[in-house]
Order: structure tokens, then C-alpha cells, then sequence
């Protein structure tokens, strides 16, 4: 996968002005290194416990600055743990903004 977004990214003003949406894996860093492209995150294949959704999401956007959102949907609408919607939308904000949900929407 990082040998492909490299040609991708490489192929000169056809990229221009593209975003990439990568899956979060476990060498995410890889990835982002590939590319100077903007990347938004997409969420897993289940949506398993929130706090490991969080920690994926955290590690991810630090991976480089061009690492710029995520999408996310089972793992927001049916996290493993029952943890409620909202909540797990307001952590999601916090790992990616770096302050609390209420502070972004101000």
C-alpha cells in the first residue's frame, strides 16, 4: 500500500488538489509518509471498543500534518462497549482537535 500511494501521489498536476482516504493500520505512519497529499482517516472494518477507536485515531493524526479528519461511522453509531453515540463523537473531537467538543463548536 505505501509503494501505491507513492506512484499515485507521484503522477505529477493529476494529484493536484486530491485527498486520499486511508484506512487506519497498525504502521499508519508508513503511509502518511508515502504522500504529501491531505488524508482523512476512515474508520476500521468493525467498530470494536472506543478506547482503541480513540487510541487508532490519535496515532493516526499524528502521523504528519497533512493528516487532516476522519470518517467514521459503525464505530461512532454501534461502538463493542455501548458507550453512547455522543460520547464517542465528543472523544473522537477531542483526539482530533485536541480540545473538548464543547470548545469546537463555539
Amino acid at each position: 500500500m505505501v509503494r501505491l500511494i507513492g506512484v499515485a501521489t507521484g503522477l505529477g498536476y493529476t494529484t493536484e488538489n486530491r485527498w486520499l482516504k486511508l484506512p487506519m493500520t497498525a504502521e499508519f505512519d508508513r503511509l502518511a509518509a508515502a504522500t504529501t497529499c491531505p488524508i482523512v482517516l476512515l474508520g476500521g472494518a468493525k467498530p470494536g471498543k472506543t478506547g482503541t477507536l480513540v487510541e487508532d485515531v490519535r496515532r493516526c493524526m499524528d502521523a504528519g500534518s497533512h493528516v487532516r479528519g476522519l470518517m467514521i461511522g459503525r464505530g461512532v453509531l454501534f461502538p463493542e462497549d455501548g458507550e453512547q453515540p455522543e460520547a464517542v463523537a465528543a472523544r473522537l473531537v477531542e483526539a482530533v482537535h485536541g480540545v473538548a467538543a464543547k470548545e469546537v463548536v463555539q
